[in-house]
C-alpha cells in the first residue's frame, strides 16, 4: 500500500519514469499525466523526435495500433519499430513523465533427433511471412544465412543447399518432414519491415544419457539449454510425476518423501538431502515432448539388496525394468530383452549391460 501511494505521489509531480520490456505483437497501456501539453517519441539509436500528439488536437486514434483511451495511451502489435522513449510534457516543455520501452522477438527452442518431424510458426500475414536460417556446423562455412520464405513464399534453392523436406503453411508454419543434422541452427521470421517476430533454436542431437550414483543426503542438480518455457522435466519412480511444466515447478502431493526440487535456468533442477524415493530416471523434454537429456539417479544405499533373497531381486535391476515398461522417446537406446537375463550384477554394471546396442 506504501509502495502505491509513493508511486502515486511521483505521477502526481511528474516524477515517473518507467521502464517496460515486452514481446513482439504484445499490447501496453501508458499512463496519461494531468493536463499534458504535448507527447512524442524518440525512436532508440535516432536523434530525431516525431510528436505524436499536442495540445489542441483530438485525444482520439492516432492510428490502428495507438490510440486514447480514458487516461490511458494504448499501443497494439507492438514491433522492434515501437522501441524507444516516449515523453509526455506540459507547460514551457516541462516533462511530466518518460516511458522506455524494448521489444524483443519471442523466443522457442527444439531438441530433436535425426528423422523426427518439426513445425513452427509465427503470427504473421501470409504476404509479411519471412524466414531466414540462420545455420551451424558444415552448412555455415557455405553461407551465414538462407532465405527459406521471402513474402509468404518458399524458395526454390534449397534443395541446392541440401536443404530437403520444408513445407510452408498459411499463414506463417514451417513444417519439417524429416529433420537431419544440417538443419540445426537458428530461424528467424520477420516481418515486412525486417523486424525479427519470432526466434526459433533447433538442437538435432540423440539425448544425452546421463548415470549418477550418489549417497543419502548428497546434492543432485543437472541443467539443459532450452528455452525456459519449453522446458519440461519428468520423474520415472515410485510414483512418477512431473517436476517441471513449461518453465514452472510443479507441486506434487504423492506418497513420496522426494521434495524439495529448485529450478534451474535455463532447464535444470536442484535437489539437495537426497533421500532414497529420489532414486530413478528423470528426463528434460521439450515442448513437443521429445526428450533432451536423461538422468538416471542411483543411491548407494541400494547396494545393500545384494544380500537380500531372490525373490527381491536387484533394486538396480527394478528400476532399468521400470525403464523397460515405461513409454519414452529413449526406448529405443535400450536393450531391454537383456534385463530379464541379468544375475547380481552392480547397479551401474546392469546399466551398461542393459544400454548395450541390440543384437540383430
Amino acid at each position: 500500500m506504501i509502495v502505491l501511494l509513493l508511486l502515486g505521489a511521483f505521477l502526481c509531480m511528474g516524477l515517473a519514469e518507467q521502464r517496460y520490456d515486452v514481446e513482439y505483437g504484445d499490447s501496453l497501456n501508458l499512463w496519461v499525466p494531468r493536463k499534458p501539453k504535448s507527447f512524442e517519441f524518440t525512436r532508440k539509436f535516432s536523434p530525431n523526435v516525431t510528436i505524436l500528439w499536442k495540445w489542441g488536437e483530438p485525444l482520439t486514434s492516432l492510428d490502428e495500433r495507438r490510440k486514447y483511451m480514458g487516461i490511458f495511451f494504448e499501443m497494439y502489435n507492438l514491433t522492434q519499430k515501437d522501441m524507444g522513449i516516449y515523453r509526455f510534457r506540459g507547460k514551457e516543455q516541462k516533462e511530466l513523465s518518460t516511458y522506455t520501452i524494448e521489444v524483443k522477438a519471442k523466443t522457442k527452442s527444439f531438441h530433436k533427433s535425426p528423422g523426427k518431424h518439426l513445425r513452427f510458426s509465427a503470427k504473421l500475414e501470409p504476404n509479411f511471412c519471412n524466414v531466414y536460417f540462420f545455420p551451424e556446423g558444415t552448412l555455415r562455412r557455405r553461407m551465414s544465412e538462407v532465405a527459406i520464405v521471402r513474402r509468404g513464399k518458399l524458395q526454390r534453392h534449397l534443395d541446392e543447399l541440401g536443404l530437403v523436406g520444408f513445407d510452408l503453411n498459411e499463414p506463417c508454419e514451417i513444417y519439417i518432414e524429416a529433420i537431419q543434422n544440417t538443419y540445426r541452427g537458428r530461424y528467424e521470421f520477420r516481418d515486412e519491415n525486417n523486424d525479427t517476430a519470432l526466434e526459433v533454436y533447433l538442437h538435432v542431437a540423440d539425448p544425452t544419457i546421463r548415470t549418477s550414483e550418489l549417497k543419502v543426503g548428497a546434492q543432485l542438480s543437472f541443467n539443459f539449454d532450452l528455452e525456459p518455457n519449453d522446458c519440461n522435466i519428468h520423474f520415472f519412480g515410485e510414483p512418477s510425476f512431473d517436476i517441471v511444466r513449461h518453465g514452472k515447478l510443479k507441486r506434487h502431493l504423492y506418497e513420496n518423501d522426494c521434495i524439495g526440487f529448485e529450478l534451474i535456468k535455463p532447464c535444470g533442477i536442484l535437489k539437495e538431502d537426497l533421500q532414497m524415493s529420489c532414486q530413478g530416471r528423470y528426463e528434460i523434454r521439450d515442448q513437443d515432448g521429445d526428450t533432451a537429456l536423461v538422468m538416471i539417479l542411483e543411491m548407494e544405499g541400494a547396494a545393500a539388496v545384494k544380500a537380500a533373497p531372490p525373490k527381491t531381486r536387484h533394486l538396480s535391476l527394478k528400476l532399468l525394468g521400470l525403464m523397460c515398461h515405461t513409454k519414452s522417446t529413449t526406448l529405443s537406446l535400450f536393450d531391454c530383452s537383456q534385463i530379464k537375463s541379468a544375475s547380481p550384477l552392480g547397479p551401474l554394471t546392469a546399466l551398461s549391460l542393459l544400454l548395450r546396442p541390440p543384437t540383430r
